[in-house]
Protein backbone atom coordinates (compact mmCIF):
# COMPACT_ATOMS: atom_id res chain seq x y z
CA UNK A 1 0.00 0.00 0.00
CA UNK A 2 1.58 3.11 -0.93
CA UNK A 3 2.37 5.94 1.76
CA UNK A 4 0.07 9.00 2.00
CA UNK A 5 2.07 11.88 0.32
CA UNK A 6 2.47 14.92 2.39
CA UNK A 7 4.23 17.95 1.41
CA UNK A 8 6.15 19.92 4.19
CA UNK A 9 6.91 23.32 3.42
CA UNK A 10 9.63 24.95 5.77
CA UNK A 11 10.97 21.68 6.26
CA UNK A 12 14.24 23.00 7.03
CA UNK A 13 13.35 25.06 9.52
CA UNK A 14 11.76 24.49 13.97
CA UNK A 15 8.87 22.62 13.82
CA UNK A 16 9.73 20.92 9.65
CA UNK A 17 12.69 18.87 11.79
CA UNK A 18 9.96 18.23 14.13
CA UNK A 19 7.28 16.76 11.77
CA UNK A 20 10.24 14.86 10.12
CA UNK A 21 11.28 13.54 13.24
CA UNK A 22 8.31 12.75 14.17
CA UNK A 23 6.74 11.52 11.25
CA UNK A 24 8.20 7.73 11.78
CA UNK A 25 8.53 7.16 8.16
CA UNK A 26 4.40 6.47 7.78
CA UNK A 27 4.45 9.00 5.42
CA UNK A 28 6.02 9.95 2.32
CA UNK A 29 7.45 12.81 3.07
CA UNK A 30 8.42 15.86 0.48
CA UNK A 31 9.89 19.30 1.81
CA UNK A 32 10.90 22.50 0.81
CA UNK A 33 13.45 24.68 2.05
CA UNK A 34 15.08 27.82 0.68
CA UNK A 35 18.20 28.66 3.00
CA UNK A 36 19.22 25.13 4.78
CA UNK A 37 19.59 22.23 3.35
CA UNK A 38 18.69 18.74 4.83
CA UNK A 39 20.40 15.14 3.51
CA UNK A 40 17.77 13.19 5.55
CA UNK A 41 16.66 9.08 4.12
CA UNK A 42 13.48 8.54 3.21
CA UNK A 43 12.67 12.22 2.67
CA UNK A 44 12.56 14.25 -1.00
CA UNK A 45 13.69 17.68 -0.51
CA UNK A 46 13.38 20.68 -2.96
CA UNK A 47 14.98 23.77 -3.04
CA UNK A 48 12.11 26.62 -3.99
CA UNK A 49 11.31 30.15 -3.08
CA UNK A 50 7.27 29.61 -2.06
CA UNK A 51 6.80 33.12 -2.99
CA UNK A 52 7.69 32.36 -6.59
CA UNK A 53 4.53 31.25 -8.40
CA UNK A 54 5.56 29.65 -11.29
CA UNK A 55 8.57 28.21 -10.15
CA UNK A 56 6.94 26.99 -7.08
CA UNK A 57 4.69 25.33 -9.20
CA UNK A 58 6.85 23.80 -11.23
CA UNK A 59 8.79 22.32 -8.66
CA UNK A 60 5.93 20.70 -6.78
CA UNK A 61 2.73 20.42 -8.89
CA UNK A 62 4.37 16.90 -9.84
CA UNK A 63 4.11 15.69 -6.58
CA UNK A 64 0.65 15.79 -5.84
CA UNK A 65 0.46 15.23 -2.49
CA UNK A 66 -2.63 14.54 -0.36
CA UNK A 67 -2.07 16.75 2.47
CA UNK A 68 0.13 20.09 2.85
CA UNK A 69 1.42 21.44 6.20
CA UNK A 70 2.56 24.90 5.72
CA UNK A 71 5.04 25.62 8.02
CA UNK A 72 7.50 28.45 6.29
CA UNK A 73 7.31 31.65 7.15
CA UNK A 74 9.61 34.38 7.78
CA UNK A 75 9.28 34.67 11.73
CA UNK A 76 11.85 37.07 13.41
CA UNK A 77 9.58 39.69 14.88
CA UNK A 78 12.25 42.65 14.40
CA UNK A 79 13.17 41.73 11.05
CA UNK A 80 9.42 41.72 9.78
CA UNK A 81 9.05 44.78 11.29
CA UNK A 82 12.08 46.24 9.21
CA UNK A 83 11.97 44.32 5.67
CA UNK A 84 8.01 44.61 4.97
CA UNK A 85 8.09 44.11 1.44
CA UNK A 86 10.29 40.75 2.13
CA UNK A 87 8.38 39.67 5.24
CA UNK A 88 4.54 40.34 2.89
CA UNK A 89 6.04 38.01 0.12
CA UNK A 90 7.06 35.42 2.33
CA UNK A 91 3.99 35.15 4.63
CA UNK A 92 1.61 35.90 2.20
CA UNK A 93 1.98 36.10 -1.40
CA UNK A 94 4.09 32.49 -0.34
CA UNK A 95 0.82 30.97 1.56
CA UNK A 96 -1.50 32.48 -1.29
CA UNK A 97 0.56 30.08 -3.92
CA UNK A 98 0.48 27.52 -1.21
CA UNK A 99 -3.19 27.29 -0.48
CA UNK A 100 -3.72 27.58 -4.51
CA UNK A 101 -1.44 24.25 -5.27
CA UNK A 102 -3.46 22.99 -2.26
CA UNK A 103 -6.82 23.79 -4.15
CA UNK A 104 -5.34 22.68 -7.28
CA UNK A 105 -4.47 18.83 -5.77
CA UNK A 106 -7.60 18.74 -3.88
CA UNK A 107 -5.30 18.49 -0.57
CA UNK A 108 -5.98 18.84 2.92
CA UNK A 109 -4.20 22.51 3.95
CA UNK A 110 -2.74 22.71 7.42
CA UNK A 111 -1.82 26.50 7.95
CA UNK A 112 0.65 26.98 11.58
CA UNK A 113 -0.27 30.55 12.44
CA UNK A 114 0.93 32.12 15.71
CA UNK A 115 -0.76 33.45 19.00
CA UNK A 116 0.89 36.80 17.94
CA UNK A 117 -2.45 37.35 16.14
CA UNK A 118 -3.24 39.43 19.00
CA UNK A 119 -2.49 42.06 20.77
CA UNK A 120 -2.25 40.64 24.41
CA UNK A 121 -3.92 42.56 26.30
CA UNK A 122 -6.44 40.15 27.51
CA UNK A 123 -4.96 36.34 27.19
CA UNK A 124 -6.27 32.98 27.42
CA UNK A 125 -7.97 33.72 23.98
CA UNK A 126 -10.33 31.57 22.60
CA UNK A 127 -10.53 30.81 18.93
CA UNK A 128 -13.85 33.06 18.64
CA UNK A 129 -11.75 36.64 20.10
CA UNK A 130 -11.26 39.46 17.90
CA UNK A 131 -7.95 38.97 16.91
CA UNK A 132 -5.87 42.59 16.56
CA UNK A 133 -1.51 41.93 15.44
CA UNK A 134 0.03 44.97 16.88
CA UNK A 135 3.20 44.01 15.17
CA UNK A 136 3.54 43.13 11.32
CA UNK A 137 4.30 39.42 11.44
CA UNK A 138 1.25 39.26 13.35
CA UNK A 139 -0.38 41.12 10.70
CA UNK A 140 0.77 39.25 8.12
CA UNK A 141 0.16 35.66 9.84
CA UNK A 142 -3.26 36.84 9.83
CA UNK A 143 -3.53 37.77 6.11
CA UNK A 144 -1.77 34.02 5.70
CA UNK A 145 -5.12 32.85 8.06
CA UNK A 146 -7.27 34.52 5.94
CA UNK A 147 -6.22 33.28 2.65
CA UNK A 148 -5.99 29.49 3.88
CA UNK A 149 -9.84 29.84 5.22
CA UNK A 150 -11.21 30.57 1.45
CA UNK A 151 -10.57 26.82 1.25
CA UNK A 152 -12.94 24.36 2.96
CA UNK A 153 -10.20 21.90 3.47
CA UNK A 154 -7.95 24.20 5.76
CA UNK A 155 -7.19 23.60 9.04
CA UNK A 156 -5.53 27.01 11.02
CA UNK A 157 -3.04 26.01 13.79
CA UNK A 158 -2.41 28.96 16.03
CA UNK A 159 0.60 28.51 18.32
CA UNK A 160 3.54 29.38 20.18
CA UNK A 161 6.69 26.77 19.42
CA UNK A 162 10.08 25.88 21.07
CA UNK A 163 12.49 22.93 20.84
CA UNK A 164 15.85 22.68 19.59
CA UNK A 165 17.10 23.35 16.17
CA UNK A 166 20.31 21.23 14.90
CA UNK A 167 21.92 22.82 11.39
CA UNK A 168 19.08 25.90 11.76
CA UNK A 169 19.51 29.07 10.48
CA UNK A 170 17.45 30.46 13.31
CA UNK A 171 19.16 28.42 16.66
CA UNK A 172 16.41 26.75 19.20
CA UNK A 173 16.55 26.31 22.62
CA UNK A 174 20.14 24.91 22.41
CA UNK A 175 21.67 28.21 22.07
CA UNK A 176 20.25 29.80 25.42
CA UNK A 177 21.55 26.75 27.29
CA UNK A 178 25.13 27.13 25.98
CA UNK A 179 24.85 30.81 26.07
CA UNK A 180 24.35 30.25 29.61
CA UNK A 181 27.09 28.03 30.42
CA UNK A 182 29.59 30.74 28.96
CA UNK A 183 28.34 32.87 31.62
CA UNK A 184 26.10 35.01 29.57
CA UNK A 185 23.12 36.64 31.61
CA UNK A 186 19.59 36.38 30.25
CA UNK A 187 17.38 38.62 31.11
CA UNK A 188 13.75 37.48 30.66
CA UNK A 189 10.13 39.13 31.48
CA UNK A 190 7.74 37.89 34.70
CA UNK A 191 4.75 39.45 33.67
CA UNK A 192 4.98 38.42 29.99
CA UNK A 193 2.43 35.61 29.22
CA UNK A 194 2.60 32.54 26.52
CA UNK A 195 1.48 28.82 26.46
CA UNK A 196 4.19 27.44 24.31
CA UNK A 197 4.23 23.89 23.46
CA UNK A 198 7.15 22.05 21.56
CA UNK A 199 7.66 21.08 18.10
CA UNK A 200 7.96 17.68 18.92
CA UNK A 201 4.30 17.45 20.53
CA UNK A 202 2.88 19.83 18.23
CA UNK A 203 4.06 17.87 15.34
CA UNK A 204 2.20 14.66 17.00
CA UNK A 205 -0.66 16.12 17.70
CA UNK A 206 -0.92 16.89 13.47
CA UNK A 207 -0.11 13.95 12.87
CA UNK A 208 -2.82 12.93 15.26
CA UNK A 209 -5.15 15.67 13.61
CA UNK A 210 -4.44 15.07 9.86
CA UNK A 211 -6.18 11.66 10.53
CA UNK A 212 -9.60 13.09 11.22
CA UNK A 213 -9.42 15.68 9.20
CA UNK A 214 -10.66 18.60 10.87
CA UNK A 215 -11.02 22.19 9.19
CA UNK A 216 -11.56 25.64 10.21
CA UNK A 217 -9.02 27.26 13.24
CA UNK A 218 -7.77 25.95 16.56
CA UNK A 219 -5.14 26.78 19.48
CA UNK A 220 -2.49 24.11 20.15
CA UNK A 221 -0.54 25.10 23.23
CA UNK A 222 0.71 23.39 26.36
CA UNK A 223 -1.89 23.36 29.06
CA UNK A 224 -0.20 25.97 31.10
CA UNK A 225 0.20 29.68 31.09
CA UNK A 226 3.55 30.52 31.65
CA UNK A 227 6.09 33.74 32.03
CA UNK A 228 8.47 34.12 30.14
CA UNK A 229 11.07 34.38 32.80
CA UNK A 230 9.65 30.91 34.49
CA UNK A 231 9.96 29.27 30.97
CA UNK A 232 13.73 30.07 31.29
CA UNK A 233 13.98 29.25 34.52
CA UNK A 234 12.66 25.41 34.20
CA UNK A 235 14.46 25.52 30.79
CA UNK A 236 17.92 25.79 32.88
CA UNK A 237 16.79 24.40 35.71
CA UNK A 238 15.73 20.54 33.97
CA UNK A 239 19.05 21.09 31.87
CA UNK A 240 21.30 20.80 34.95
CA UNK A 241 22.13 24.58 35.66
CA UNK A 242 20.57 25.61 38.72
CA UNK A 243 23.52 28.05 39.32
CA UNK A 244 22.96 30.28 36.26
CA UNK A 245 22.75 33.94 34.70
CA UNK A 246 19.01 34.17 34.42
CA UNK A 247 17.21 37.31 35.89
CA UNK A 248 13.88 38.34 35.79
CA UNK A 249 12.69 42.31 34.73
CA UNK A 250 9.52 43.55 33.58
CA UNK A 251 8.15 43.46 30.38
CA UNK A 252 8.44 47.18 30.33
CA UNK A 253 12.19 46.77 30.39
CA UNK A 254 11.80 43.92 28.09
CA UNK A 255 10.06 45.72 25.47
CA UNK A 256 12.95 48.80 25.29
CA UNK A 257 15.35 48.33 22.35
CA UNK A 258 12.74 46.45 20.79
CA UNK A 259 12.13 47.60 16.95
CA UNK A 260 8.51 45.63 17.11
CA UNK A 261 5.74 46.10 19.54
CA UNK A 262 5.78 42.45 21.35
CA UNK A 263 1.91 41.61 22.88
CA UNK A 264 2.26 41.12 27.11
CA UNK A 265 -0.13 37.90 27.35
CA UNK A 266 -0.88 36.11 24.44
CA UNK A 267 -2.02 32.60 26.26
CA UNK A 268 -4.11 30.06 23.96
CA UNK A 269 -7.66 28.35 25.37
CA UNK A 270 -6.99 25.23 23.97
CA UNK A 271 -10.94 24.08 25.36
CA UNK A 272 -12.07 23.87 22.16
CA UNK A 273 -9.32 21.41 20.96
CA UNK A 274 -9.38 19.24 24.05
CA UNK A 275 -13.80 19.04 23.82
CA UNK A 276 -13.19 18.45 19.87
CA UNK A 277 -10.50 15.63 19.84
CA UNK A 278 -10.06 14.84 23.92
CA UNK A 279 -6.30 15.60 23.46
CA UNK A 280 -4.31 15.38 26.82
CA UNK A 281 -2.17 18.52 26.24
CA UNK A 282 1.21 18.34 27.40
CA UNK A 283 2.84 21.24 30.28
CA UNK A 284 5.79 22.91 29.56
CA UNK A 285 7.54 21.09 31.78
CA UNK A 286 7.29 17.63 30.33
CA UNK A 287 7.88 18.66 27.12
CA UNK A 288 10.99 20.46 28.41
CA UNK A 289 12.07 16.83 29.93
CA UNK A 290 11.16 15.47 27.01
CA UNK A 291 13.60 17.41 24.82
CA UNK A 292 16.32 16.68 27.31
CA UNK A 293 15.41 13.40 27.34
CA UNK A 294 15.94 13.17 23.37
CA UNK A 295 18.36 15.91 22.36
CA UNK A 296 21.76 13.42 21.45
CA UNK A 297 19.57 11.63 19.53
CA UNK A 298 18.00 14.51 17.53
CA UNK A 299 21.12 15.81 16.85
CA UNK A 300 22.24 12.41 15.67
CA UNK A 301 19.39 12.52 13.40
CA UNK A 302 19.95 15.83 11.53
CA UNK A 303 23.40 14.99 11.44
CA UNK A 304 24.41 17.83 13.86
CA UNK A 305 26.21 18.37 16.92
CA UNK A 306 24.76 19.21 20.44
Amino acid sequence: MDRLKILLTGASGLLGKALIFESKSEYALYGTYLSTNLSIKDVSLLRVDISKEDIFFETVSKIAPRIIIHTAALTNVDLCEKEKELTYKINVLGTQNVVKLAKEADAKLVYISTDFVFDGKLGNYSEEDITNPINYYGFTKLKGEEISLTYEKSLVIRTSIFGLNPLGSKPGIERIVEDVKRGKKIYAPVDCFYTPISVNSLARIIYHLIKKCPSGIYHISSKERISRFKFFDLLLSIFGLTDNNLFPISFEEYSRGKYAQRPKDVSLSTAKMVRDFGLDLPSVKSDLEEIFKIRDTYFSFFGGNN
